[in-house]
Parts: C-alpha cells; sequence; structure tokens
C-alpha cells in the first residue's frame, strides 16, 4: 500500500501486531492505534509524511517502534502514547523528529526522556505522568533547546530534588508549567526566569515547604496554584506578582499567616484560602479592588473579619462556610456586587444584622446549619434572590 495516507485502526482489540510492512508506507500521513489493548508489536513507523501518531491506551505495547525515513520539511506532528502503561522508554531518535510540535506521554513507564528530547525546538506541548511510584522522573538538561515549547506537564512523576534541571528557567517561551503532586523539598532557584510563565501549577506538592523568594520575578504570572502544601510562610515578593489573577492557597495547614501586604495584588481576581489555620487576615486584604471571588471556609482559628472588608467594590462571591466568628463587621454590607454568599456551618454566629437587606445584587444566600433565633425583615428586601 504503497500510496496509502490515512489508517485508522482505533479500538481494533483484538490487533496483537502491526505489520511491518508498514515502513514502507512512505505517504502515511495519519496513524490511529488508539485503544488496540492487545497490541504489542509495532516495529517500524515511517515518518516521511507522518502528521499524526496515536498510540493512545496501547496498554501493553512495550516498545516505541523503530522510526523510518527522513521527515519532510515543514511538517507539524503530534505524537500521543497516553496511556501506554507497559512503555518504559521512547528511543533516542525521537530528537530527530524536528517538526513535532506535541508530545504526549502521561500514564506510561517512562522515567528518564532521551536527552535529544532538547533538539526538539517546534515542540509547543510536552506531558509525562508515570503510572508507577517506585521509580523517580529525571527530566534532561535543557541545554537552550526546546525553543518553543509553550506547555510542561510533569504532574505526579515522582519528581525529588535534582529532577527537574536546574536550567529549566532558560524555558523562554514557557507558558504554563504543572509540577502538581511531586515530591521535590526544593525548586530550582532558575524557575524565576520564566519571564513569559502564566500558569504555574504546584499544588499536593506535599514536601515542598518554601516557595522560591525571587518569585517576583515571574512577572507574566496570572495562575498559582500552592494548595495542598506545606509551605510555613510565602515570600514578601509573591505581593509584587502585579499580572497574578488567580491564587489558590487552600489546604497549606501548616501555613499560618498572609504577607502584610497581599492587598497590593492589584489583579487579583479569585482567592482560594479554604481549610486554613490562620487567626487573622491582615488589613490590606480589603485593598484587592479587583477581587471577585474569595474562599475563607473551614478557617477554624479566624474569629473575626478585617472590618472593612466592604471595600471589595467587586466581589460576586464570599464563602465564608464552616468559620467561627461570632458576628460579621457591618460594612460586608456594603458589598454591592456581591451575588453569592455561603454563610454555612458558622456555629457561633447567631444572627444577621439588619444591613443584609442592602445587598441588592444577592442572589444566592446559604444560611444551612446555623444556630439563628429568627432573620431579619430586611432579608425579604432582597429582590435578586
Amino acid at each position: 500500500m504503497p500510496n496509502l495516507e490515512y489508517l485508522n485502526l482505533e479500538q481494533c482489540t483484538s490487533l496483537e501486531e502491526v505489520h511491518p510492512s508498514l515502513k514502507d508506507c512512505k505517504k502515511l500521513i495519519e496513524l490511529n492505534l488508539s485503544y488496540c489493548t492487545k497490541l504489542e508489536r509495532f516495529p517500524y513507523v515511517n515518518v516521511e509524511s507522518l502528521e499524526s501518531l496515536d498510540l493512545r491506551s496501547c496498554s501493553i505495547l512495550e516498545k516505541f517502534p523503530e522510526i523510518h525515513g527522513r521527515i519532510k520539511q515543514g511538517t507539524a506532528i503530534k505524537l500521543e502514547v497516553l496511556g501506554c502503561s507497559k512503555l518504559e522508554s521512547l528511543p533516542e531518535e525521537i530528537g530527530d523528529l524536528e517538526n513535532l510540535e506535541k508530545l504526549d506521554a502521561r500514564d506510561t513507564l517512562i522515567s528518564r526522556p532521551p536527552s535529544s528530547i532538547v533538539r526538539l525546538n517546534k515542540l509547543k506541548s510536552l506531558s509525562f505522568r508515570l503510572c508507577d511510584y517506585g521509580v523517580f522522573f529525571v527530566f534532561p538538561l535543557v541545554n537552550k533547546g526546546l525553543l518553543s515549547l509553550e506547555s510542561l506537564n510533569l504532574s505526579y512523576c515522582n519528581i525529588i530534588d535534582g529532577g527537574l534541571p536546574e536550567d529549566i528557567g532558560s524555558l523562554s517561551s514557557l507558558k504554563h508549567l504543572y509540577l502538581c503532586g511531586n515530591n521535590f523539598e526544593h525548586l530550582p532557584q532558575s524557575i524565576s526566569k520564566l519571564g513569559a510563565l502564566e500558569y504555574l501549577d504546584l499544588s499536593d506538592c506535599k514536601r515542598l515547604t518554601q516557595q522560591p523568594e525571587d518569585i517576583e520575578y515571574l512577572s507574566s504570572l496570572k495562575k498559582l496554584y500552592l494548595n495542598g502544601n506545606n509551605c510555613e510562610h510565602l515570600p514578601q515578593s509573591i505581593s509584587k506578582l502585579g499580572a497574578l489573577e488567580y491564587l489558590n492557597l487552600s489546604d497549606c495547614k501548616r501555613l499560618t499567616q498572609l504577607p502584610e501586604d497581599i492587598g497590593c495584588l492589584s489583579s487579583l481576581k479569585k482567592l482560594y484560602l479554604k481549610g486554613n489555620n490562620f487567626e487573622y487576615l491582615p488589613r490590606s486584604i480589603a485593598q484587592l479592588g479587583a477581587l471577585e471571588y474569595l474562599d475563607l471556609s473551614d478557617f477554624k482559628k479566624l474569629t473575626q473579619l478585617p472590618e472593612d472588608i466592604g471595600s471589595l467594590s467587586s466581589l460576586e462571591v464570599l464563602n465564608l462556610n464552616g468559620n467561627n466568628f461570632e458576628h460579621l463587621p457591618r460594612s460586608i454590607f456594603k458589598l454591592g456586587a456581591l451575588e453569592y454568599l455561603d454563610l454555612s456551618d458558622c456555629k457561633r454566629l447567631t444572627q444577621l444584622p439588619e444591613d443584609i437587606g442592602c445587598l441588592s445584587s444577592l442572589k444566592y444566600l446559604n444560611l444551612k446549619g446555623n444556630n439563628f433565633e429568627h432573620l431579619p425583615q430586611s432579608i425579604s428586601g432582597l429582590g435578586a434572590l
């Protein structure tokens, strides 16, 4: 079949082997073998015209096919081996696929990508995730390569200290970095040099106890996930992230306070602080003029809110579920944009102020599990409810 361009064998669940003659298909553009769950042998693949090779969920395939042919200039390639749960390695020749734009190798046994991978200077998206937590993942030195890489997903790869390259900061095009669920205690210092980075996920990194002190140099950062970590404090410089719009610090049990100048995050729209052990919130939190979403639920040690919380003029959602404060600050009812207010399971809150009727935009009010003896008459004036 020398003229074959498209071959779709998706979900051919009885297929055990791809015939070796496939290496002679020099015009093959797209090959889909996804969900061929009994595929054991796939000896060769010709890449002269290939644009897409899909091996997703070939769950007993142990060896990547031998690469034949020289790829044509300008041909964009997508390679997916997601769910090849017995695949332990990729060939060094992968670095010769110079037009490769996407490589998804999540849920495999690949713990050491070939060093040639950094030669893939057109690669935009790269993903790994180990399905065997008995081995450690090590990413090769970047060596000023991967010039076009925009998204790097290394979540749940069992990375420890030394598993991330010290020169990770040279990934000059990187916008999205996913590192959640790993076991490193420190991050490479150069990570703060990722000037194009917009999204950083460090959630559920239980051994990570501190963030880079010079995090402020991530000047393009818009979303930062630190939830589920064991950091004891945040660097003061975090308040200098002028582009930051989303900050998740939920369930950081060892974190006892926020930086006093957190109110300097002028672009912040969403702040998640659920389940922390703060005894107080800095007054500057009321200066977050762009804030639209604030989650303060399950704060067992917090007994009061900042008196000037009503200054959050853009706030639309306020979650105070499961707290122990005894009263609400009067200014909370000046939140003219507030649409959602959750006061459920606030056991020590015994009454609502009459001013609640001033929340003219309120559409959702949750008072479940409280000890109120009566509700203020003004609640009937909440026309949007």
